[in-house]
């Protein structure tokens, strides 16, 4: 029984390594990948709509929108009263979330907020990232968005959109996949998860 035990502790240890390994890169075949292109491409001034704000704090100077909400209570507050008093459910708050704050680009995932892929007019798709063996994102595609608010000599500006457009935007974008929070990850308690199960692997760091 001990032995047994023991080969079940070893292959718990083993996944959870694996899975950690894995989430860690997604983040950088994700977030890396946007920030990287971000800043090859668009001004530091630009303003970032992000779901996922945390290594383009990191690798970018541009001011962020915080589209999840995780450090930003006022974009809560806005779902919150338009739920309030208007009945809206969060991914219709959000999108006048996004008009609220008028960013110069948006990088969302299409699988968790689809909204944006049915107004290519406004949003033209000027980048998409594959994200391969997915276990941690919200879809395994991440995408950059140019605005309506993005600046004419911009990339994705009104002057010069057609030259930056990596591919026509999809017809159908799925539906929505995410709690009532709106939580761009698979889910960050998933994710915390995966961390805390790696704190315990030997030789696996942050």
């Amino acid at each position: 029984a001990s032995y047994s035990s023991s080969m079940l502790r070893s292959v718990r240890t083993v996944r959870s390594a694996g899975l950690y390994l894995a989430a860690r890169a997604n983040v950088e075949d994700a977030d890396g990948a946007a920030a990287d292109w971000l800043r090859e491409h668009v001004s530091a001034r630009a303003r970032l709509g992000l779901c996922d704000i945390g290594l383009a704090v990191w690798r970018l100077a541009n001011p962020i929108v915080d589209l999840a909400g995780v450090v930003a209570p006022e974009r809560q507050a806005f779902l919150a009263r338009l739920a309030r008093e208007r009945g809206l459910a969060w991914p219709a708050a959000l999108r006048l979330w996004i008009d609220e704050q008028r960013p110069d680009y948006v990088v969302l995932y299409p699988k968790w907020f689809p909204l944006l892929e049915r107004e290519p007019e406004s949003f033209p798709v000027l980048h998409r990232i594959a994200i391969p063996n997915n276990v941690a994102m919200a879809g395994d595609e991440l995408v950059v968005y140019a605005t309506p608010w993005t600046r004419p000599d911009s990339p994705g500006g009104r002057r010069g959109r057609s030259l930056d457009l990596d591919q026509p935007v999809r017809a159908d974008a799925g539906g929505l996949r995410a709690g009532p929070a709106g939580l761009c990850h698979h889910g960050f308690d998933r994710t915390a998860r995966l961390v805390d199960a790696a704190r315990h692997v030997p030789g696996v760091h942050q």
